[in-house]
């Protein structure tokens, strides 16, 4: 799911570049005034963007991921030109996006929880599948990933209770994982699996109806 913000920025961007790169000379000598917020200035995020891709030539290659040297192309400033020049561009205003959005994230200990996870099944989300969605399952999924759904631990927290115990296992703290996954008492009788037992049970009663 992108940033609608992100977007906004993005457009501005693209607006700005391909009037500056027009092979037309009169639409490359305008200067029109563009309106973004007082706090974002579309010019400015060009060029600040121009210089850092400019340094990232300077620097070089730089690995930072877990891919094996050489495994990856780079494209440099210096050697492109026109849609592809725009595009790293464009590129550039989205990982300084990212990184405002890092940088806010690892400054709150409980909604930031989520970049702890390492195998953590990544979810992609459009605008159309959260439209169709219900509010309250929306509210749900989000809260879920910020870890704010009302866990007795987070009503203690939240001054909302005065105990944090599983009601069911009375012996760890009812947090949001304990709960989906870590309950002693949960786990033996089956809640975690009842569901999927369920669509089991249907499947099995399909196919042993078929043979007769």
């Amino acid at each position: 799911m992108k940033s609608v913000l992100e977007e906004y920025k993005c457009g501005k961007v693209r607006l700005v570049t391909m009037l500056e790169d027009s092979d037309d000379p009169v639409v490359k000598t305008v200067q029109p005034s563009f309106k973004t917020d007082r706090k974002w200035k579309v010019t400015e995020a060009i060029d600040e963007a121009n210089e850092c891709l400019k340094m990232k030539e300077v620097i070089g290659q730089t690995q930072t991921d877990r891919k094996g040297l050489g495994s990856s192309s780079v494209k440099w400033w210096s050697k492109t030109k026109g849609k592809e020049k725009r595009d790293m561009i464009i590129d550039e205003v989205r990982q300084k996006e990212d990184f405002k959005r890092i940088q806010k994230t690892v400054q709150q200990p409980q909604q930031g929880q989520w970049m702890n996870w390492d195998s953590g099944i990544e979810r992609s989300l459009i605008w159309k599948d959260i439209w169709q969605m219900a509010p309250l399952r929306i509210s749900s999924l989000i809260r879920s990933v910020y870890d704010l759904l009302p866990s007795n631990a987070n009503l203690v927290r939240w001054g909302k209770k005065d105990d944090s115990t599983c009601p069911l296992c009375h012996s760890r703290r009812q947090t949001t994982e304990h709960v989906l996954s870590s309950c002693k008492v949960a786990l033996p009788q089956g809640r975690y699996t009842w569901r999927h037992n369920k669509v089991l049970q249907e499947l099995a009663s399909v196919i042993s109806t078929a043979k007769r």
